[in-house]
């Protein structure tokens, strides 16, 4: 009798965008209503579900907790797909970070440029047709070390960003990950700076709790092909392979019109003056209370 052997082909990378295609998304709660484009604040204990509630009172044990807001902790399980231990280590990691940059002491709204919003915005509520939240970025504005687009500058506004304003959403907009949707139309090579890029890119793959699970680069120019090899020197793998060339007649098959704003190819009539405002209300509400756990930080 001859025996055939069944070898699996499969590359590593192959094996990995299985899994990564099968992850199940949730929905919120039953009985949670996030209205798209207002400003909706709903108590975190309602937000979550039980073995996230049990998650986050054990995260809250940590040592390192003192230092965080609850919404924060809640932000930090989320990307590590609720791994006390890992959660524990990226949040001792977090705060290594804040000491050595100066950061013990959050930023407030009013500190920040707010021509930094023009390139990136939020509009709370949308989702792909994964349930990931969207999250928008013009990347073609940014042309880096002029006015505000400087790397300190920046760093400030991020800080700010993911300790206080992207909660505005609730934890409804961290628990799938996120879908960032990148306008490259008219990008050229005075957008790029290879020093620039080097000093923010672990800055916004590593340091927050933001779990990016895709990046569409809308209407992309014809040297990105070129920057993006050169990225590849500095920027994750993982990362790298989450990243999607898209037209705008192929957006919608990944959000739909109804969650997509128009500047983007979607329905909806929304954009950075608009987050800007939202933030501006959330931030009166809300601002003092998620950025108290870092003030006496030692």
């Amino acid at each position: 009798m001859a025996f055939i052997e069944i070898v699996d082909k499969s590359t590593e990378k192959e094996k990995k965008k299985v899994e990564k295609d099968s992850v199940q998304y949730r929905e919120r709660p039953s009985g949670l209503n996030i209205v798209l484009g207002q400003n909706c604040y709903i108590p975190l204990e309602a937000q979550l579900f039980e073995d996230e509630r049990i998650a986050l009172k054990a995260a809250k044990q940590f040592p390192v907790s003192k230092h965080f807001s609850d919404e924060y902790i809640m932000a930090s399980l989320f990307a590590r797909k609720l791994d006390l231990k890992r959660t524990e280590e990226f949040l001792n990691s977090s705060f290594s970070w804040r000491k050595q940059r100066g950061f013990l002491k959050i930023p407030k709204l009013s500190e920040i440029d707010h021509r930094l919003f023009d390139v990136s915005f939020y509009l709370p509520g949308s989702r792909d047709k994964l349930g990931r939240s969207v999250r928008y970025l013009n990347i073609n504005r940014v042309i880096p070390n002029t006015g505000p687009f400087m790397a300190a500058e920046m760093t400030k506004w991020e800080v700010w960003l993911h300790y206080v304003g992207f909660f505005c959403d609730g934890m409804d907009g961290l628990r799938n990950g996120c879908c960032l949707v990148a306008q490259l139309d008219g990008y050229g090579w005075k957008h790029f700076d290879v020093d620039f890029q080097r000093q923010m890119a672990p800055i916004w793959v590593d340091t927050f709790p933001v779990l990016v699970r895709k990046m569409l680069m809308l209407n992309p120019p014809s040297i990105i092909s070129a920057i993006l090899k050169i990225t590849t020197m500095f920027m994750k793998e993982k990362m790298m392979d989450r990243i999607e060339q898209v037209d705008v007649k192929e957006i919608t098959k990944i959000v739909e019109p109804q969650f997509l704003v128009k500047e983007f190819g979607g329905d909806v009539e929304w954009g950075p003056k608009n987050y800007v405002a939202l933030l501006k209300e959330w931030a009166e509400k809300n601002e003092e209370r998620l950025i108290a756990p870092g003030r006496d930080a030692v």
